[in-house]
């Protein structure tokens, strides 16, 4: 009883008098159930200092908004839920920034699939003739010497292996040469046809 007494009195303090050292203590005595909770999340973007902050900023919010004579919980309660949720915001937001860049990036054969092969000998106007002659000439200009290299291996079916070979890189550089190649061919695609 004294125990939630003294937590009425920080809570109280911390509400009316946004007093810092009420809200410290608050945070030492749930400080293991945060520990917990920070634990079960693995966040990208954010690292534990970050969570930890968080969680100071939850603290004081339900510091803030828990009435202890109307509520039907415990502080520890409220605060642990509220928490929680707010790991899931930040673990939601972080997979629709994921999903939002994937979204961005197509590869070639999806492309072609929802917009046809440009470079097909069945596409015979001549604006879009005109079209493929200008994407072609612009990608030397676009892509720089390793990446316009890169591109004409893989168009030459070549799996990475043998073009890391062939160019003397690393698998990872190859990779990352045929992600940057992907996205400013995408650029431009957007740029010359709207895609």
């Amino acid at each position: 009883m004294q125990e939630e007494a003294t937590l009425t009195a920080l809570l109280t303090e911390v509400k009316q008098n946004q007093d810092s050292s009420c809200l410290e203590l608050i945070l030492q005595k749930y400080r293991p159930m945060i520990i917990t909770t920070v634990k079960r999340y693995h966040l990208e973007l954010h690292d534990q200092d970050d969570l930890l902050q968080e969680a100071s900023i939850i603290c004081y919010q339900t510091a803030c908004a828990f009435d202890p004579q109307n509520a039907t919980t415990t502080y520890g309660s409220f605060f642990k839920k509220s928490l929680i949720n707010r790991y899931r915001t930040l673990l939601r937001k972080e997979q629709a920034l994921k999903r939002r860049g994937a979204r961005a990036q197509l590869s070639l054969e999806t492309f072609l699939e929802e917009n046809g092969d440009m470079f097909s000998d069945n596409a015979k106007s001549e604006g879009t003739l005109i079209d493929k002659l200008t994407f072609i000439n612009e990608l030397p200009l676009l892509l720089s010497s390793s990446e316009y290299a890169v591109l004409l291996a893989k168009l030459e079916c070549k799996t990475v292996k043998e073009i890391a070979g062939k160019l003397d890189l690393s698998l990872s550089q190859t990779y990352n040469t045929l992600a940057r190649c992907r996205e400013k061919i995408g650029q431009l695609a957007k740029k010359l046809y709207g895609i």
